[in-house]
């Protein structure tokens, strides 16, 4: 985790729509952006907080676009 830029949660809604990843607690403590499936409790924290970028479950291209964003504007997110 320590060597991550970006930490990647491709969680599917069920059963990451309200519980806890110790993946991304650890992200957010380490200060790394975070790209989240939303819908999830990692997303809506992304999201609510600007930790880094979301996309719909399943969306590879969201994925992938949620992926550049935070790449493009990393300081932003860390």
């Amino acid at each position: 985790m320590r060597r991550a830029d970006i930490v990647a949660l491709p969680y599917r809604t069920r059963p990451f729509g309200t519980r806890a990843s110790g993946a991304f607690s650890d992200a957010v403590q380490l200060g790394k952006p975070v790209v989240a499936t939303q819908s999830t409790w990692a997303g809506r924290l992304v999201a609510d907080n600007d930790l880094g970028a979301t996309f719909q479950e399943g969306d590879v291209a969201g994925f992938v676009a949620a992926a550049r964003t935070v790449a493009a504007d990393y300081e932003t997110y860390r």
